[in-house]
C-alpha cells in the first residue's frame, strides 16, 4: 500500500465519505458517525480531530475519531469521551498502523498531554504497541446475542417474574423520538445521578442525542401511577441496538422497573432485527450491575484502551474508593444542587 495522507474532515462531503466507510466497517459503532461528533460538539462542546487515512485515488483506507478535551489541568485528545469505544476503523494492517502513527502525531501537533483510544472490537495490540500505545484492559463490556428463539423462554424463569411484577404494579412504557423528550429523560437522570454522587450531565448532551438521532435514539420510559420511574436511552446501529444510557427513581428499582425496562428493549431490538443486544461497559467493581445483565444473558469480555502515555482506568473510574468522598458529597446533597455543580464540570472530564 502506497504512503496514506491523514486529513481532518472538513467539508460536507468529507463527513458523507467518512460515515461511508463507517457503515461499511465490520467494527464500527454509532460513536463512530458524523452524528456524535454533531452530540458532542453540542452537548459538551468538544471540536472534532479525528483524521481520514486516503490513499493517492483519494479512498480512505482507515478513520480515526478524535475530540479535544480541555481537561481541568491539561488538553487531551480523545476517542470518544464518555463512551466505551471509539477506535481505529481500518481495513488492513498497514493502515491501522498509519492511523495509530497519524493519532500519534496529532497528539504533538496539538501540544495536547495525551491521547486515548477505546475500542470493544478485537484490536492488533502489537501494531498499536510498535506506535507507542499502552494497552490497558479495566472495563467489563456485556453482549448478548439475540433472534435465536423465543425471547419469553429464553430470559427464564427469574427474569420472566421480574417483569410479571413490574406489570402487577401497574407499569406500562412508552417508546418516544425527538429533542422534546430531553427534559423528561434527564429529570429521571439528574435523581439517578444524584442519588448515586457521580456528576450529572448536562440536559443540552441528551437534547443533542434526541435531535442528532433522530433515526437511531430510541426513549423508552417505564410509567408508574404518577409518572416516570425509569427510562432509558437505546441505539440502534449495524444490526447492533446499544443500551447507551439509564436511570430509575429508587421506586422504580423496588416496582422492577428496570426488568420491564429491560425486557421491552430486548422485545424492540429483535423486532428492528438486531443481530446484538449491546449492553455497553461497566466498572469491575458495579458487581451488581454486572451481575443483573449477566443474568439476562448477556457475555462478557473486556474492553481495550489504547493511549500516550499509559492510562489508569481505575483512576477514571467514579466507582472506585478514590472518589468515595465526593459520592458522598453528592449523595447529601439536593439533587437540583449536585446538578448545578457538576454539569458545568463533567465536559473537563472526558
Amino acid at each position: 500500500m502506497s504512503e496514506l495522507r491523514a486529513t481532518p474532515p472538513v467539508s460536507e462531503q468529507d463527513w458523507k465519505e467518512w460515515d461511508q466507510f463507517v457503515n461499511r466497517h465490520q467494527d464500527a459503532s454509532i460513536y463512530h458517525l458524523s452524528d456524535w461528533a454533531r452530540v458532542l460538539k453540542r452537548g459538551f462542546g468538544y471540536p472534532a480531530r479525528g483524521l481520514a487515512l486516503r490513499e493517492a485515488g483519494g479512498r480512505i483506507a482507515a478513520v480515526v475519531p478524535l475530540f479535544e478535551v480541555k481537561g481541568l489541568a491539561s488538553r487531551r485528545l480523545v476517542g470518544v469521551p464518555f463512551r466505551d469505544r471509539g477506535g481505529v476503523l481500518a481495513t488492513s494492517p498497514e493502515s491501522e498502523r498509519a492511523a495509530y502513527a497519524a493519532a500519534s502525531k496529532a497528539m504533538a501537533d496539538a501540544g495536547a498531554s495525551g491521547v486515548a483510544l477505546k475500542s470493544c472490537a478485537p484490536v492488533d495490540e502489537e501494531i498499536a504497541r510498535a506506535e507507542g500505545f499502552s494497552v490497558s484492559k479495566y472495563w467489563v463490556h456485556s453482549v448478548m446475542p439475540l433472534q435465536q428463539g423465543d425471547l419469553w423462554d429464553r430470559v427464564g424463569k427469574k427474569n420472566r417474574n421480574m417483569v410479571r411484577q413490574a406489570e402487577r404494579n401497574g407499569l406500562t412504557f412508552e417508546w418516544r423520538r425527538g429533542p422534546e423528550h430531553a427534559e423528561a429523560w434527564h429529570q429521571l437522570h439528574r435523581a439517578t445521578q444524584s442519588r448515586l454522587g457521580v456528576p450529572v450531565f448536562p440536559r443540552a448532551l441528551f437534547e443533542a442525542i434526541l435531535d442528532e438521532g433522530r433515526e437511531w435514539a430510541r426513549f423508552l420510559v417505564i410509567l408508574g401511577p404518577k409518572g416516570p420511574v425509569a427510562g432509558g436511552l437505546f441505539f440502534a446501529f449495524a444490526r447492533r441496538y446499544v443500551y447507551g444510557y439509564s436511570a430509575s427513581t429508587l421506586e422504580g428499582q423496588e416496582m422492577r422497573a428496570n426488568d420491564l425496562m429491560l425486557f421491552e428493549a430486548l422485545r424492540e431490538a429483535e423486532r428492528s432485527g438486531a443481530q446484538w443486544f449491546d449492553f455497553g461497559s461497566d466498572s469491575p467493581k458495579q458487581e451488581s450491575l454486572l451481575a443483573f445483565k449477566k443474568k439476562w444473558g448477556a457475555a462478557q469480555s473486556l474492553t481495550t484502551v489504547l493511549s500516550i502515555p499509559a492510562s489508569n482506568e481505575e483512576h477514571n473510574d467514579s466507582s472506585s474508593g478514590l472518589y468515595s468522598l465526593a459520592r458522598g458529597v453528592g449523595r447529601r446533597l439536593p439533587s437540583p444542587l449536585w446538578a448545578a455543580l457538576t454539569s458545568p464540570l463533567v465536559r473537563k472530564l472526558g
